[in-house]
């Protein structure tokens, strides 16, 4: 069973991860550094899977597995989704609306044929159990095994293997289920890690001066970090993707860049003063941004809206 859930995993859904894989190592086809990496992929989620098949265990966990990678084999393979801790910082971070913008038809059929039925299947299989330690030999024997293969294989290329993983490091993002498991331990350690003591202060000087005689200046942002240049219709895309700001006199800036690809990245960014190249996550908590810089009470909203009649000049 575990052999065979391994077999299923690396053929039916790493489709993404073998194809960087050749891409990153061009010649005739499938060449021997190729076979030992996927064998590598194959023996690390049999060691794996080992420690998830013990009875009352083994079938919930195996589901569970399949079930997740045939979702992010869907995504990595339909979209080009790199799986980091960027990537889980997205799910975990999305609510129901947004998440359910990505289901459709495809999707469903997808994960029937890829997820559902292997989980049928498998749970359709009788798996006899041997004594506890008697089973436990024959693990310890088996894993030891392929174990002793891989690192025979890998320590015959170890120069190879360690050149094309440091020139292609994007491949381990693409192991699967191997990076989603990587990533979410990565995003989980992230998100514990507390900075020590409050906040730099930034700002420290601002002040608010009322000036009775005139209405406040109000500053409305719409913040829209998921839309690409390419894809504006005000920057020369030819779709009609802006068709109402198209009516209006604007500014729209086109060489601007976004510090990361997920909100979770590129809208802290955004309103910190670290800057493109400099910005971190981590760096980010420890100090206060433009928001924390405003003295005046500032409203915080999302979803749909639209621009007043009354605003001379958005700014895009």
């Amino acid at each position: 069973m575990i052999v065979l859930t391994c077999a299923y995993l690396l053929v039916a859904l790493n489709s993404a991860f073998f194809s960087r894989l050749l891409d990153a190592t061009p010649g005739a086809g499938i060449g021997t550094l190729d076979l030992t990496l996927l064998a590598a992929v194959f023996t690390i989620n049999l060691l794996l899977l080992s420690l998830l098949a013990w009875p009352k265990l083994l079938k919930p966990a195996f589901i569970g597995i399949i079930l997740l990678s045939a979702l992010v084999a869907y995504f990595m393979q339909h979209f080009g989704a790199v799986i980091d801790r960027a990537a889980i910082a997205s799910v975990f971070e999305s609510d129901v609306r947004e998440a359910s913008e990505w289901l459709g038809p495809r999707l469903v059929l997808w994960m029937f044929g890829f997820g559902v039925l292997p989980a049928l299947l498998l749970i359709w299989l009788k798996v006899e159990y041997q004594p506890f330690w008697r089973e436990f030999r024959q693990r310890s024997l088996i894993n030891l095994i392929a174990f002793a293969v891989l690192a025979g294989a890998v320590g015959a290329q170890t120069q190879s293997l360690s050149s094309l993983l440091r020139n292609h490091g994007e491949l381990r993002h693409y192991a699967n289920p191997l990076a989603v498991l990587h990533a979410t331990r990565g995003y989980i350690k992230h998100e514990l890690a507390v900075p020590k003591g409050p906040p730099t202060s930034l700002g420290a000087d601002a002040r608010f001066v009322r000036d009775d005689s005139n209405k406040p200046l109000l500053l409305m942002l719409v913040v829209g970090e998921s839309a690409r240049a390419q894809s504006f219709e005000l920057n020369g895309y030819d779709r009609p993707t802006n068709p109402e700001l198209k009516k209006r006199p604007l500014l729209s800036y086109f060489d601007v860049h976004s510090c990361g690809t997920n909100t979770a990245t590129s809208l802290p960014c955004m309103f910190s003063n670290l800057g493109q190249e400099h910005f971190e996550v981590g760096k980010a908590r420890q100090t206060e941004n433009l928001l924390d810089v405003f003295v005046t009470p500032v409203s915080m909203w999302s979803g749909a809206t639209t621009i007043p009649a009354a605003n001379p000049l958005p700014i895009v």
